[in-house]
């Protein structure tokens, strides 16, 4: 998540039929986040195997993620 906050991507396999059950898979949380708008594909890596460059799609919703990691480790600390 540094890496997409700091304007940076990542390339993650996507899974285009994910089911709610399947949230509990940490794997499954970038598919999640693509589906719900809080990330966007950049360019995709692979088709066949449904692997893309994942990035944050606006500044809105980077602060939406810069936001939430600030009140996390100020909870932890």
């Amino acid at each position: 998540m540094y890496e997409l906050i700091n304007k940076g991507s990542i390339i993650k396999k996507v899974k285009p039929d994910l089911t709610y059950r399947e949230m509990n898979d940490t794997n499954n949380i970038y598919s999640f986040l693509l589906f719900t708008g809080y990330l966007k594909i950049g360019k995709t890596i692979d088709r066949l195997e449904d692997i893309y460059e994942l990035l944050i799609p606006n500044n809105e919703v980077r602060k939406v993620y810069t936001n939430q990691f600030e009140q996390y480790f100020e909870e932890i600390t």
